[in-house]
């Protein structure tokens, strides 16, 4: 229970969860729009009749064709064009709501038009870009030096939304944000275990530095503080730093000895011997170690295993 509770405590693990969190929200938002598709046809200026290019330059053609050229994006979004296009489909969406759906894309220098039409359906899209392209083509904007024909006049149709693509950058992106967000916000609302416990160890006139060991891997522990053991050379004294931790003191001091490491025995000066402190980890955030001040030496204090 004690290592399930640390676990949710844990800042990465807050991390985590608010990247899944807000990363899923933005996958479910996208993914639940409306799915569009667009029809795409392309028009090319050519001349009206051979004649017409024999008898005039082709710099002549080329200069007409760019001056109207631009012409075809007002004609594209012009009432009557819209108008007609949407009473030649049945199902399309009115003229307002069409003049949003309509992109007109001019080639520079070759004279394609590209006409994109976007809708819910795939066939609506396709008849409404074959009708807009028909009502463009018979405006004549280009008339009587050319006319616009059709590349080809089965349209191009796909599906443009939902872009799972967009999708998953944003809700990766978002997803980090968050997580650097949710770090950020548990260091400062609940510090780490470390830094807790080097503060209550400043309160309570520790200053130097001290080793601080997990308890809750009781093999790392035990090797951490035969490390220390072997350091100092003499027996150890392991004692309750906080109210609730007396049990877990005695504890920790027959499971050195079962491992080995020399445990005083009450013979020794008590001012030589190096200390193991026990803390409970619910109890260090309260601010003092208290049992530090009753210690003959606090400068023995070589290590804080915190359970």
């Amino acid at each position: 229970m004690h290592t399930v509770k640390r676990l949710l405590m844990n800042p990465v693990l807050h991390a985590v969860a608010a990247a899944f969190l807000v990363s899923s929200i933005i996958l479910m938002i996208i993914a639940h729009r409306p799915v569009e598709y667009t029809a795409r046809l392309a028009l090319l200026a050519a001349p009206a009749s051979a004649g017409w290019v024999s008898t005039n330059s082709a710099s002549d053609f080329s200069a007409v064709v760019a001056q109207s050229m631009a012409a075809i994006v007002e004609v594209a979004h012009s009432p009557s064009v819209l108008s007609k296009t949407s009473a030649a489909v049945p199902g399309a969406p009115s003229p307002d709501e069409l003049f949003d759906a309509v992109t007109v894309e001019l080639v520079p220098g070759s004279g394609v038009t590209r006409l994109s039409v976007r809708s819910s359906s795939p066939e609506t899209a396709r008849d409404l870009a074959v009708a807009l392209a028909g009502e463009i083509v018979a405006k004549n904007v280009i008339s009587p030096v050319g006319t616009f024909r059709l590349l080809d006049d089965q349209p191009e149709v796909r599906s443009v939304a939902p872009d799972h693509a967009l999708a998953t950058g944003l809700a990766l992106a978002a997803g980090a944000a968050a997580a650097a967000a949710a770090l950020g916000l548990s260091t400062v609302v609940r510090p780490s275990r470390r830094r807790r416990v080097e503060r209550a160890l400043s309160a309570s006139g520790v200053t130097r530095p001290v080793a601080i060991v997990d308890g809750g891997d009781q093999m790392a522990a035990i090797n951490e503080i035969d490390l220390l053991s072997a350091a100092s050379g003499r027996p150890l004294r392991v004692v309750a730093l906080t109210p609730s931790s007396a049990r877990d003191a005695e504890k920790l001091s027959l499971e050195l000895e079962a491992a080995g490491i020399r445990i005083a025995d009450g013979e020794e000066d008590s001012r030589e011997v190096p200390v193991v402190g026990v803390a409970a980890e619910r109890d260090v955030s309260g601010g003092h170690l208290w049992a530090i001040a009753a210690l003959p030496e606090p400068a023995q204090l070589i290590a804080v295993v915190v359970q």
